[in-house]
């Protein structure tokens, strides 16, 4: 298998959308940090089962009450693809681990100023 021969380095995360597939690499290759990536409401249901570090999922499917419950399960979580400056300061202030956009500029102006630092904490606490 590739990943025995070619270990990934510190930093990485192998990812899929398949269920299967994130099973069968925990078998084979124990140490390597997994994502499950999912865009689907009827696919979401498979997190608590995966043997995943990493949730990578739609920002339209996250919610604050699961954040938290993936936080307390005690796995990372990514939002994917942000690409507007309110959902950005929603996640953030929900305090999901990343967030992935295809507009890093927006993305970094974002969180550039010390004013959205307010607004990410009126979001942290319901505010927003």
């Amino acid at each position: 298998m590739s990943l025995r021969k070619h270990p990934p380095e510190r930093g990485y995360v192998v990812s899929s959308f398949l269920p299967g597939v994130l099973n069968d690499l925990r078998v084979r290759s124990g140490g390597v940090v997994l994502g499950f990536i999912c865009d689907q409401r009827k696919n979401l249901k498979y997190w608590r089962e995966l043997p995943v570090e990493y949730l990578i999922l739609h920002y339209s499917l996250i919610t604050r009450k699961l954040t938290e419950e993936i936080h307390n399960a005690g796995k990372m979580l990514f939002a994917w693809t942000v690409n507007e400056k309110e959902s950005m300061l929603r996640l953030a202030g929900w305090c999901v681990d990343g967030l992935i956009s295809d507009d890093s500029k927006l993305l970094a102006r974002t969180f550039a100023s010390s004013g959205n630092e307010r607004q990410v904490k009126a979001a942290r606490k319901g505010q927003a």
